[in-house]
């Protein structure tokens, strides 16, 4: 496995940009997937990769979502607004925070008694069967990835009930809907 480091600090904007762009190149990356990055991607990587990059935000999209809205923020903000619901969104990166075009979401129930801490780890629950499930369907569309010419699918599902539904029974959504 190839390991690169791109230190943001120690580069003007442009050279972040083009170093990271030499880099995804030179491994051949199709999609890119982000998990807890919570700088913007430089707008000339975003081009690059129009709808091949995904990231997973840990409430309900559009709500919750926008600069400085991560991590432990998110849950104290969904609490505080009085909300019965929230769950992981698997969105397309953009320029902006937490606004490209969503993929996936997958609600999860607030409840009496949850904290910040409480919520977050069972809204972490389905974030860890959603996104590797909706980055799989991504890849799926014709058996080719996004890059090599096949159109990006998407898709936007929920699932009620507190309960979290098994791995297989989100592939059979998937397969339903493509």
């Amino acid at each position: 496995m190839a390991v690169e480091v791109i230190d943001p600090a120690a580069l003007e904007a442009p050279a972040v940009a083009r170093t990271t762009l030499d880099l995804l190149r030179s491994h051949s990356i199709d999609l890119i997937a982000l998990a807890g990055y919570l700088k913007l991607i430089p707008p000339g990587v975003v081009d690059a990769y129009s709808g091949r990059i995904v990231n997973i935000h840990p409430a309900l999209l559009p709500a919750f979502g926008g600069s400085g809205m991560y991590g432990g923020r998110v849950h104290q903000a969904v609490l505080e607004s009085g909300a019965t619901v929230t769950g992981p969104t698997v969105h397309l990166v953009n320029t902006r925070y937490d606004e490209g075009r969503i993929v996936a979401q997958w609600p999860v129930p607030v409840l009496d008694g949850d904290t910040p801490g409480i919520l977050a780890a069972r809204v972490l629950q389905a974030e860890h069967l959603l996104y590797p499930l909706a980055i799989e369907h991504l890849l799926s569309g014709s058996g080719r990835s996004p890059g090599k010419g096949s159109p990006t699918q998407e898709l936007a599902f929920s699932l009620e009930g507190a309960a979290l539904p098994s791995a297989e029974s989100i592939r059979k959504l998937f397969r339903a809907t493509s």
